[in-house]
């Protein structure tokens, strides 16, 4: 039985969880009520109190045998976002199950539909959360709970950033500006991952994508509201509801009776999956609980005629009791999920590679077909129409995808893609842009997924083989590569390419060459290259471009309802440079674009799990690899277009007998 960890509420002690530890502990389960911030402390600010609650979580499980397969965490009102933060933050957390009870997990601002009780209820309560020498709430009447006193205490908070590191109502006062909200709040924000990351702060980026992956690494997240809660405003806050937005500050007071609360399926939070809510969901860990007549703090106690013993037996051990007996089932599910595997019917759509035709995919269907399985070899740019811009073959890709699936009874249960070559990174941003799509398993053969750049490793070969065939790739009239000698391969043609490209950005939607060029250095990378930064997530996003982090969390969330994806790749490609682009490894980065002459021979291969894109989860490699979804093959002796044919003595049924086969089944 998983132990548990309970947080309180503010102005609370670790006695309000003396009902979960008479109960539970009856059962022999092992329960801490944390005592890291009580009463008056419990008051400060909870940027204060996360901290302080990771110490005393990791002290509790220390050298403590108890905890090693998890634990829960279950969170009563303000220890509802305080635990949520906690598992954001903690990269060490082993939380299985998530319970909050009444928490004020989307804020907390008082709107028209509860004014009268706050005016009959709150303002003691509101002049203890904050000393009325910081805001005053004491000074203002009824008439000014219509929206005046909200607006004002707004300001305060904007006017006094400071405030925010000082009283937890700053905290979690969820006022409906976003623009101001998501700048100002230094805690909800942040973990609801809406903090707009300035240009260049690749530190804000790493943590959002961290926050999401630690948070996504639950097993299951319950959530508890009730209509009869009159603490939380609105009390569908405790299930990621919010008051509608205004456009300005002043607004909030001119426009108080307009507002409305919105569900947490039409907020910004779940439709861009912004911490993993929508993720959570669709993977069947979210669990939402309306449960009527049960008052704030009766979820942790009797309160009044709400006795505490009946809400616990009818809905925390019930739902607990469900829990059980679905993880049961589950495992059931999941081991006949296997054994079906083994004679798995899934339907196949290949992609191509560059200068290559629907052709290339003859080896799969002839042997898939005689199976009886359904093979779709893809032809939306055949020849030299592939040598085209991949943000221009996406789009048809999608759309060719589509046709394909649409009135196709056999692809209602998904489908596979395989890609081959330019086919890996097409068909993996056909994955992160097809909102709508079924792909349960993704194969990526000598994929270029993250790029191409002729590093000092490969440079002789580059210097014997290429010299043609990059030629083929881009006209001479905007980049001629055949002015370049063996003596430039040594960086300066690289170099060149890469001003060209900077200097020249319509030539991203020109030709391949410029989408797939990974040059190795980031900031110009990053902003310089319209196809691979965006669907590695390492696009940067401007200030205030909603737009931007809304796709960069929905190119996420469509690339994790993969099941499993594999990436195959060999030593033997000397067409990838360096192969290990086909697993996401990369050439290490260098200050300067001179640098990428000057210090060319510096340049050594970055591995997979050592890139930005997978520690900071940019767009889930790492969330899928900790789902045990992720499977990377280094196969040894196989040319890059042996995965699709015979090639100079490499055998392609040997290749897919041994390696290919297997994962197709």
């Amino acid at each position: 039985m998983l132990p548990i960890f309970y947080f309180h509420g503010a102005d609370s002690t670790h006695e309000t969880a003396e009902n979960f530890v008479a109960n539970l502990t009856a059962e022999g389960r092992t329960v801490v009520a944390l005592s890291f911030c009580e009463k008056k402390c419990s008051l400060r600010s909870i940027l204060l109190q996360i901290p302080e609650a990771i110490a005393a979580v990791r002290e509790a499980v220390t050298n403590n045998s108890v905890f090693d397969d998890g634990y829960m965490f279950i969170g009563h009102s303000q220890g509802g976002p305080i635990s949520r933060g906690v598992i954001e933050e903690m990269d060490d957390h082993k939380v299985k199950r998530y319970i909050s009870l009444a928490g004020l997990q989307n804020g907390q601002f008082i709107g028209p539909d509860k004014v009268e009780v706050s005016i009959a209820n709150d303002a003691p309560f509101l002049a203890k959360l904050v000393p009325d020498t910081m805001f005053n709430y004491s000074a203002y009447g009824p008439e000014d709970y219509y929206g005046n006193m909200q607006k004002e205490f707004f300001i305060y908070a904007i006017e006094n950033p400071d405030a925010q590191y000082s009283y937890s109502q700053f905290n979690v006062n969820r006022y409906p500006q976003f623009g101001a909200f998501s700048t100002s709040n230094f805690f909800l924000p942040v973990y609801n991952n809406v903090n707009p990351c300035l240009l260049g702060d690749d530190k804000c980026v790493y943590d959002q994508h961290r926050r999401k992956s630690n948070f996504l690494r639950l097993e299951e997240a319950h959530f508890f509201a009730s209509p009869a809660d009159n603490r939380i405003m609105p009390w569908q806050s405790s299930i990621f509801g919010r008051y509608s937005e205004v456009d300005t500050i002043e607004e909030i007071e001119t426009k108080f009776m307009n507002l409305t609360v919105v569900n947490m399926k039409e907020t910004l939070e779940y439709t861009s999956d912004t911490f993993g809510l929508r993720t959570l969901d669709e993977r069947g860990g979210l669990f939402i609980h309306e449960v009527a007549n049960i008052t704030h703090r009766c979820w942790r106690g009797d309160d009044g005629d709400c006795l505490w013993q009946p809400v616990y037996n009818d809905h925390l051990v019930a739902s607990k009791m469900k829990v059980i007996i679905l993880l049961t089932l589950l495992s059931c599910v999941f081991a006949l999920a296997h054994l079906a595997s083994a004679a798995s019917d899934l339907p196949v759509i290949f992609f191509h590679g560059v200068f290559s035709t629907y052709e290339a995919g003859d080896n799969f269907v002839a042997n898939l077909t005689a199976e009886g399985r359904t093979v779709v070899s893809l032809s939306f740019c055949d020849g030299t129409c592939s040598t085209a811009s991949l943000l221009t073959q996406v789009p048809k890709a999608v759309e060719t995808v589509r046709e394909v699936v649409a009135n196709n009874s056999v692809f209602d249960d998904g489908y596979i893609f395989i890609a081959h070559s330019q086919g890996g990174p097409i068909a993996r941003a056909v994955i992160e842009e097809m909102d709508d799509h079924k792909v349960k398993r993704f194969i990526s053969l000598a994929g270029l997924q993250n790029g191409q750049f002729i590093g000092p490793d490969k440079v002789e070969v580059s210097i014997a083989n290429n010299a043609v065939f990059l030629t083929m790739l881009v006209p001479e009239t905007m980049f001629n590569y055949s002015a370049y000698g063996p003596e430039d391969y040594y960086g300066k043609m690289q170099k060149d390419f890469i001003v060209y490209s900077i200097e020249n950005p319509d030539s991203q939607y020109s030709y391949s060459q410029f989408s797939v060029n990974r040059w190795p250095q980031f900031g110009a990378f990053s902003t310089g290259n319209f196809f691979l930064p965006v669907y590695n997530n390492v696009n940067p996003c401007l200030p205030g471009n909603d737009q931007c982090i809304y796709d960069q969390h929905r190119r996420k969330s469509n690339f994790l309802r993969l099941e499993e994806a594999h990436f195959f790749a060999s030593p033997a490609d000397d067409v990838i440079m360096p192969w290990q682009s086909c697993i996401f490894g990369r050439y290490s980065e260098v200050d300067t674009l001179e640098e990428i002459e000057s210090k060319y021979a510096n340049f050594t291969v970055v591995n997979m799990e050592e890139t930005l894109e997978y520690t900071a989860d940019t767009f889930g490699l790492q969330t899928l690899d900790k789902r045990g979804g992720l499977f990377i093959h280094e196969v040894e002796n196989v040319t890059h277009s042996c995965w699709a044919g015979d090639d100079d003595g490499c055998l392609w049924q040997t290749v897919y007998d041994q390696h290919l086969y297997p994962v197709l089944v």
